[in-house]
């Protein structure tokens, strides 16, 4: 799975075990993509970057990304072009 997104096996090993980005709460709905990601990249009927980019779509669209900025990275809220802003 690692080789799909660019990073090590290390590092997956480290996100399944919630040992990295394990502040970062996310919806059921997100965590259900993640999945739905993870089986197509799996079976090699996707790629990385097109998951990554799904992905931050749906939670784009949900303002879930919005949330995230928010808690964890309010410098980049003054460049945000969401609307509202949150």
């Amino acid at each position: 799975m690692g080789d799909c997104l660019g990073i090590s096996k290390a590092a997956v090993s480290q996100y399944l075990s919630n040992k990295r980005a394990n502040k970062i709460k996310i919806s059921k709905d997100v965590s259900d993509e993640i999945k739905k990601s993870a089986k197509l990249l799996s079976e090699k009927k996707s790629n990385g970057m097109a998951e990554i980019l799904r992905i931050l779509a749906v939670m784009k669209s949900s303002k879930e990304s919005c949330q995230v900025c928010k808690r964890y990275n309010k410098d980049v809220l003054k460049y945000c072009n969401a609307s509202p802003k949150y």
